[in-house]
């Protein structure tokens, strides 16, 4: 596969992400969104393909993002998908109760095909839900598994301190404000958080002034005045064991009794029934309890080993994050994660460094070049 880099329209953890023009294909000639990543020759284990073994693997179900091409450079990474449309919450100006309980639907099928395949996403959120730009319209997407572990029923890491909190802190669940091995149940807290931003408009803890861990621990959905589902998913998702299974089944079936629902009934912007601030009190901001947390507080959500400085001649012409590698326990399919990328029928390879309007390497002596898989 061959790419042009049009537009930059995201920057997320340590990659930006573009709009592309695909040149040469053998799988799809349409614009398709470029996550681009610096990487130094001492990266073993890179983020990005770790994220295309995560797509390979959950691939076939709705709510996973197409995968196109993957490839490197001396000096990045580059990962070629399905472009996608908005976040979930650029739907909640006007959002009524029967496409909340849809959306919440979906999440939860999104994270119960996750989860059966061996996986924990991480870093459940707003934000990592988006909407497919293709037909049919509205179908939600779960993307961005540079954080995501594997995960094996009783015979998964055991659950210990891991140094660092994994995720986005106002969205992470209190095992994680805690630096514990993340499961399950981790993404079912953090699913809870989302639906309840969604639903009341705003987290309690989201206020710059506010210690977020402190906030969570005290605080209780059902005594905020949250819905009862809601409040009862909350706080069944709390009380879930490290080992546990979501009770996805049983949680989709708890939304779906508060609206009349067919079973292929989807999205509908056009929907004028009860909207959900009539449903759901707006959460305003309170003041900060006067707790104690054991633990020590949380640090940085890095999950890379120890990278050597080796710029290799790269002078870029922008300022990119530090590279980093993925931990060897938290590889898929074994630690073979080159074998999976390599051997995939789904998956190109980018062929030659990307094209852009403008030179984003100052002129030197190594030009880019494209390495083998």
């Amino acid at each position: 596969m061959k790419l042009a880099l049009d537009k930059l329209i995201g920057r997320r953890g340590f990659s930006r992400v573009y709009v592309a023009r695909v040149t040469s294909s053998s799988s799809t000639n349409s614009e398709v969104a470029v996550k681009k990543m610096h990487i130094t020759k001492h990266v073993q284990n890179s983020v990005l393909r770790h994220e295309a073994c995560a797509y390979i693997l959950l691939a076939g179900h709705s709510s996973v993002p197409e995968v196109y091409a993957w490839g490197r450079s001396q000096y990045y990474d580059y990962l070629a998908l399905e472009l996608l449309g908005e976040d979930v919450f650029s739907v909640r100006d006007g959002l009524t109760l029967r496409n909340f309980v849809i959306l919440a639907c979906a999440m939860l099928d999104a994270l119960e095909h996750v989860h059966s395949r061996g996986i924990v996403h991480c870093d459940v959120k707003p934000g990592n839900f988006l909407f497919s730009r293709a037909a049919p319209g509205y179908q939600l997407k779960l993307i961005d598994f540079g954080l995501a572990i594997p995960f094996r029923t009783g015979a998964s890491e055991p659950e210990r301190s891991t140094g660092h909190l994994r995720g986005t802190e106002l969205y992470a669940s209190i095992p994680a404000h805690m630096h514990c091995t993340l499961a399950r149940r981790d993404d079912m807290e953090s699913l809870a958080y989302t639906l309840v931003h969604l639903a009341c408009g705003r987290l309690p803890w989201a206020h710059p002034s506010v210690n977020i861990l402190h906030r969570k621990v005290a605080w209780r959905a059902e005594a905020a005045g949250v819905p009862p589902v809601l409040a009862q998913f909350v706080a069944s998702t709390r009380a879930l064991g490290f080992d546990a299974e979501p009770e996805y089944a049983h949680w989709r079936a708890a939304f779906r009794a508060l609206v009349p629902l067919r079973d292929d009934d989807q999205f509908n912007p056009a929907d004028e029934g009860l909207r959900v601030i009539d449903w759901a009190p707006q959460i305003q901001p309170q003041p900060q309890p006067q707790i104690q947390i054991l633990q020590n507080p949380p640090s940085s959500d890095s999950d890379s080993d120890s990278i050597p400085s080796s710029d290799d001649g790269w002078v870029p012409t922008s300022v990119w994050p530090a590279p980093v590698s993925i931990r060897l326990s938290h590889l898929f399919a074994d630690g073979d994660e080159q074998a999976v990328v390599r051997d995939s029928e789904r998956l190109e390879r980018i062929e030659e460094p990307p094209e852009m309007g403008k030179a984003w390497l100052v002129q030197c002596d190594r030009p880019e070049r494209m390495m083998d898989f």
